[in-house]
């Protein structure tokens, strides 16, 4: 609540503003998640916060921007399941002659 100077109180009023913002802010000015997040979709929201009283509509502005951690929630796989190769006998040590490549969707360097 708010005081004004004739001692009077006022119902405060939060709002987000961003259309595509996954969070809601309640009545006591908490933020809260609305739906899950995917951080290789979307890794970072910027959003605006409004606060406004009821009586003499003065409002104020602030920036929020909620940064998404990445989790390991792709599993790396092999696009190929099978890999096949020949080589001569008369290679030397250390020859590369047969890449197996695998794939890992996690965006982050510690995941992916």
């Amino acid at each position: 609540h708010d005081k004004d100077a004739d001692g009077s109180f006022y119902q405060l009023s939060y709002s987000i503003i961003e259309v595509n913002a996954p969070f809601r802010i309640d009545y006591s000015g908490y933020i809260y998640l609305l739906t899950p997040l995917d951080y290789e979709r979307i890794s970072t929201y910027q959003f605006s916060v409004v606060i406004s009283d009821g009586l003499h509509q003065s409002q104020s502005t602030a920036e929020v921007s909620v940064t998404v951690l990445d989790e390991n929630d792709h599993y790396p796989f092999f696009p190929n399941p099978y890999y096949s190769s020949t080589i001569f006998e008369n290679s030397p040590p250390g020859s590369l002659y047969l890449p197996v490549l695998a794939v890992d969707y996690d965006s982050s360097e510690e995941y992916g």
